[in-house]
């Protein structure tokens, strides 16, 4: 058993399979959720492609060389539909939020150091989710259609449990972050209205809305998103460069070690698109042309980071550190909540509001099927999803009124389930498919797997920590959302008391 001495856990693969309560447990979770299911839950993240006219042939079963030996790609009984140029649409589309906003703020955390970081996560990922699709076809004659499939071919049951809740613990994530943006933005543009006001006012009316079972005619949302997105940026860049060269801010940030890891787990939060990769690369005319697709989307997003998080940056600088994580606030503190930014924090707030229940769907569809939903009656099955979904609901509106904080919640999410869904699984997947189908891989990229592996486990676990630690300083502190930022002053300074030891730098 040569194997790779750089990964000696992979000869436990076989061991981690055995147990008969974990595999009990997988399966009854992971039964009730199949491959369909799960595309019917990702729909509305993907179904606004556009169908841009190719002259692509058919593809049967083929071919093609990674490098690391050849691997056969079959069980496609038919091309998908979509191009090249609307699967870069479609990646750009589901990885592009309202993360943005929180770039600045990471960026501040580490101080102009942390701009090195975004080069590094944005070729990391690409490389990562090039993997990801690779796991698909590296079983010879079969494919699998999800990430979730993939963890289930490298490790069983077990292996799709483990995506699974990682999957919906990002997705619950971002439904409490989109809720504690809604309340932060209307509560700057409605001040007679606290934040947890707009917040509980926000929930009760996306909770009929949560019982959809199906969201396919909301797909449009996601022209609409990227649209939202792309006018936040540019006000952002357009009021960030005034201020640069108007006020020149001070840039007096320490560099610390837990600033290097709130700055990572912001910045690779928006890059946690990785889940859907799998079914763009399968809607595609030729799946061939995905690595060059992932080259083309991650440096139209790069472009985007790099100018918002830099621009927004150099606009502010310190008076970054210990606000709320959303450049917005920034910005509507140095024009004393100009009109361009108003109509920025509704536009954004409206495509957050709207777009809530698309992350959500998936959440509620694999509890219902974990529960089997699906063996009741109508009336019992009718019953039983609005009380789960009502419940779903009412511990994300009481998350969010209980962390007010975007920045620093939005970290913890981040180190929780992203960064593994990005750097660690896809690595971990790629080795020991690679090992078990006897895939070569080069001794040097072999290094690369096990220093991007071990980063990225060490990044999450100490990532989570202090997380934690940004949290208990805001709970210490007691700083309520609406003053973490205070009209202007000649260097557009925050007001954040930050005396307790949860706050003291590390």
């Amino acid at each position: 058993s040569s194997l790779f001495p750089f990964f000696p856990w992979v000869d436990l693969v076989p061991v981690l399979q055995q147990p008969v309560a974990l595999r009990r447990f997988g399966d009854e979770i992971m039964n009730g959720c199949s491959t369909t299911d799960e595309e019917e839950a990702l729909e509305p993240l993907l179904s606004h492609s556009v169908n841009l006219s190719d002259d692509y042939s058919s593809i049967g079963e083929r071919k093609y060389t990674e490098g690391e030996g050849n691997l056969r790609e079959s069980n496609l009984k038919k091309p998908g539909k979509n191009s090249a140029v609307a699967a870069v649409f479609n990646i750009v589309a589901c990885t592009v939020g309202a993360g943005i906003l929180s770039l600045p703020g990471g960026v501040a955390s580490f101080g102009w150091l942390s701009l090195l970081l975004l080069p590094f996560i944005t070729i990391s990922a690409g490389y990562t989710a090039k993997l990801l699709i690779r796991c698909m076809h590296i079983v010879p004659g079969k494919r699998s259609n999800s990430y979730r499939e993939i963890g289930i071919e490298t490790f069983g049951s077990i292996g799709g449990v483990i995506t699974l809740i990682l999957q919906c613990t990002t997705l619950v994530g971002v439904c409490t972050i989109f809720l504690i943006l809604v309340g932060g933005n209307m509560s700057a543009v409605l001040p007679w209205l606290t934040f947890h006001d707009i917040v509980l006012i926000a929930g009760v009316l996306l909770i009929p809305v949560s019982w959809l079972k199906t969201l396919r005619e909301v797909s449009f949302l996601s022209y609409f998103g990227v649209a939202a997105s792309v006018f936040c940026a540019l006000v952002v860049l357009a009021l960030g460069l005034q201020f640069a060269i108007d006020d020149t801010p001070k840039y007096e940030v320490v560099s610390t070690t837990s600033g290097f890891f709130l700055s990572f787990n912001v910045l690779v939060f928006s890059y946690g698109g990785h889940a859907v990769l799998p079914t763009v690369e399968k809607d595609m005319r030729t799946p061939a042309n995905f690595p060059r697709v992932i080259n083309i989307a991650f440096s139209i997003i790069a472009l985007m980071y790099c100018s918002v998080a830099a621009v927004g940056y150099a606009g502010w600088g310190e008076a970054l550190v210990g606000g709320s994580g959303n450049i917005l606030d920034a910005a509507a503190a140095s024009c004393d909540h100009c009109v361009i930014v108003t109509i920025a924090y509704v536009v954004i707030s409206f495509h957050v509001f709207m777009a809530f229940p698309i992350p959500l769907n998936p959440v509620n569809l694999y509890l219902e099927h974990a529960f089997r939903f699906h063996e009741m009656s109508h009336t019992k099955e009718l019953v039983s999803r609005l009380l789960l979904r009502t419940g779903v609901m009412v511990c994300i509106i009481a998350l969010a009124m209980a962390i007010p904080w975007f920045g620093d919640f939005l970290s913890l999410v981040s180190a929780i389930s992203v960064i593994s869904m990005v750097f660690v699984l896809p690595i971990l997947f790629y080795v020991v498919l690679s090992r078990r189908h006897q895939v070569h891989i080069a001794w040097w990229k072999m290094c690369v797997l096990v220093f991007l592996f071990l980063f990225g486990v060490f990044a999450s676990v100490v990532g989570v920590l202090f997380a934690v630690r940004a949290l208990g300083c805001d709970f210490a502190t007691n700083a309520p959302y609406s003053n973490f930022f205070v009209p202007a002053s000649a260097n557009h300074t925050v007001e954040s008391p930050r005396n307790s030891s949860w706050c003291t730098p590390l």
